[in-house]
């Protein structure tokens, strides 16, 4: 530990946002000395606008992506991690402001995840009662009647890490209604200015969200076991002995897996668009299905 504050560099509680201008899976490069030009070297002639940038959403003059080390060293070298974030829904995206930077992923504060809520339980908080009894009663000098009982009952609970998720790099495209007014309408503008190289109906977002707001993935295991046997045991003479069992034994299981996220809800949710009336709903719910 060399800092207060250790963080996760590639999340963010809100959103991480990153673009891909084709479409093809990749974040996009943005232009900049000594970095790699990809607009600038493999496209000649894209119009970066009158002040030669396409984000500049705190007005300092340099492009929003070259003032953090997501834009400059992970995003560049290996194209995962977005340069903007939105503090609360519905608010406008920032420029992602760095904390002291300890490697490629982590940072001493700044807008990245708290990894401090990683608090994974390491032995289950387990409540257990059990009760045991045995009888045997003899019927005659040769033969004896035996019973033995068993209740056991377990109650166990886990808990998963306070950042319940693991999303990067989440697709959205660019019809969905949630993306920040500023940030939509920047692209809009920066494809419309270049038709020749963008379109876009291409356009992805690439967001990197750590759900802390679900809470954490509490598991919790309640478990009944009984068993019972009964029966005779004796001998015949001073040569052989004897015994008959029944032997019957259950186990039932009830397990709470709570705040688990259900993928196919959550990425149903996530692609929202306009439904043609002025109501939000999810892509899926438009498409008709065969039957």
């Amino acid at each position: 530990m060399v800092g207060e504050f250790p963080r996760f560099g590639v999340s963010n509680y809100g959103s991480l946002i990153g673009v891909d201008f084709f479409g093809d899976g990749f974040l996009s490069y943005y232009p900049g000395d000594p970095f790699t030009d990809i607009f600038g070297s493999d496209l000649s002639g894209i119009n970066l606008g009158a002040d030669g940038l396409i984000f500049d959403f705190d007005n300092n003059g340099i492009e929003d992506c070259l003032q953090t080390a997501n834009g400059t060293l992970n995003q560049r070298f290996a194209g995962f991690a977005g340069c903007h974030i939105v503090d609360t829904p519905g608010g406008p995206a920032r420029p992602f402001v760095d904390g002291l930077i300890a490697d490629e992923i982590n940072q001493f504060g700044g807008d990245g995840t708290n990894t401090g809520l990683d608090g994974l339980t390491l032995i289950p908080k387990e409540r257990r009662f059990t009760f045991n009894t045995t009888a045997k009663y003899d019927l005659t000098p040769n033969m004896s009647f035996f019973f033995e009982g068993k209740y056991s009952r377990t109650k166990a609970t886990t808990s998963g890490p306070g950042v319940n998720s693991f999303y990067d790099s989440i697709p959205i495209r660019i019809d969905n209604p949630y993306i920040p007014d500023n940030l939509r309408t920047t692209i809009e503008t920066f494809v419309n200015d270049n038709p020749a190289f963008f379109d876009l109906d291409d356009v992805l977002l690439f967001v990197g969200r750590d759900l802390t707001d679900f809470g954490p993935n509490i598991d919790e295991v309640k478990r009944e076991t009984i068993r019972l046997v009964g029966g005779f045991e004796g001998e015949f003479g001073d040569v052989y002995r004897y015994e008959l069992a029944v032997n019957y034994g259950r186990t039932t299981a009830d397990t709470f897996d709570g705040n688990a996220i259900i993928m196919d809800r959550l990425y149903a949710a996530i692609d929202a668009v306009d439904d043609g009336t002025g109501n939000i709903v999810c892509r899926s719910d438009l498409v008709t299905r065969p039957l």
